[in-house]
């Protein structure tokens, strides 16, 4: 449907949902680019390198490749970056009305950046400076006045993250040990 008819996202989903499908249509992006669907193995381990998989194809590598052609003219998922420096409460603020997590974008025209909320069918639109100098005052009350208390207070919250993440910890220093030893061994 991608490749023949060029139909969007939601096009397929709906057009899917008739035989059963379940999934949402974001998913469908990450399935056309995974090339393991048309025999090819890729992998972060063997960066660089495609296999040729064991496995059957369910698309030819025509087919995979003329829908990738089509997704990189579109630019669909392009240039996205979770961090953007203009947008530090991206994902961090979320709705009081509803709990749905804040996105920001860019009005080019206007050099502007802007938080909406995520949810579909939103109008929810903030100024992401009006965003920045809300958080700050809410951040404000947080601010410690007697400088006395400030580094025993860091040693607690130290103490307290280092107990919280311990096991987070150790299995860093177990992942960095074994990454040694395949290192040796390759």
């Amino acid at each position: 449907m991608k490749a023949n008819q060029d139909l969007t996202y939601k096009e397929i989903t709906e057009q899917l949902n008739k035989f059963g499908w379940t999934k949402g249509s974001k998913k469908l992006s990450d399935y056309f680019r995974n090339p393991i669907y048309c025999g090819l193995i890729v992998s972060s381990l063997i960066p660089g390198e495609v296999i040729e998989g064991k496995h059957p194809a369910i698309v030819s590598k025509e087919v995979f490749l003329k829908v990738n052609g089509i997704l990189q003219r579109k630019n669909y998922g392009g240039n996205y970056t979770r961090d953007d420096e203009n947008l530090p409460l991206k994902q961090f603020v979320i709705a009081e009305s509803c709990g749905t997590p804040y996105t920001g974008y860019l009005v080019k025209k206007k050099g502007l950046y802007y938080c909406k909320n995520n949810r579909i069918g939103s109008k929810e639109n903030r100024s992401a400076k009006l965003m920045h100098e809300l958080f700050i005052e809410f951040l404000k009350k947080f601010q410690l006045k007697n400088k006395e208390i400030i580094e025993p207070i860091k040693e607690i919250v130290q103490y307290q993250f280092v107990g919280l993440q311990q096991e987070s910890i150790n299995a860093m220093l177990v992942i960095g040990e074994k990454s040694k030893e395949v290192e040796q061994n390759l």
